[in-house]
């Protein structure tokens, strides 16, 4: 069924009900709100277009993967200073077995310009702790001069949109290894 999105401000929201879906417009945003006000699978939309998803509020200990997710590509630590083990918000993809991990999700510039490194070596680990793919978007990504990408673990798939379409460039004037 559809539930249409409610849109606050960090400062107005308070108990947000489980049938709830609530918007914000970056992570920062999303974090400004007490993690206490939503209950435990209560859903928040995050619309900045880099990194825009669905997440679900889990009171669980998640340190051990916000350990690996540094860049908080499936899941955001809240509050932020427990390192996860109160629990934080869970991308609903990463809830479904085998869904494949979208790099842009880790916070890709695709501009061909900056370098895209952090956002693609996070992409590999997250991945790699679910047996998952990544999948690359449509653009140019660049890495610096001598930034390399490495995938060590059995069975890695690595998939883009097309030779044409899905470009890594590096920033130096070399290809990347």
């Amino acid at each position: 069924s559809f539930v249409m999105p409610v849109f606050v401000m960090p400062v107005q929201a308070q108990n947000v009900l489980r049938s709830q879906t609530v918007s914000f417009d970056s992570y920062a945003a999303l974090k400004a709100v007490p993690f206490e006000r939503f209950y435990d699978g209560a859903a928040a939309i995050v619309v900045n277009r880099r990194r825009a998803g669905t997440f679900i509020k889990n009171g669980s200990d998640l340190s051990a993967l916000v350990a690996i997710d540094t860049a908080e590509c499936v899941v955001i630590p809240s509050p932020p200073a427990t390192a996860g083990s109160s629990g934080g918000w869970v991308r609903k993809e990463w809830l479904q077995q085998g869904h494949p991990i979208r790099a842009e999700w880790c916070g890709l510039f695709i501009n061909g310009t900056n370098s895209d490194h952090i956002g693609l070596k996070a992409a590999l680990a997250v991945a790699e702790t679910g047996s998952r793919e990544v999948l690359l978007p449509a653009g140019n990504m660049a890495l610096a001069s001598g930034q390399s990408l490495t995938m060590d673990w059995v069975g890695a798939v690595v998939r883009g949109q097309g030779r044409e379409n899905t470009i890594i460039t590096s920033l130096g004037g070399t290809t990347p290894p």
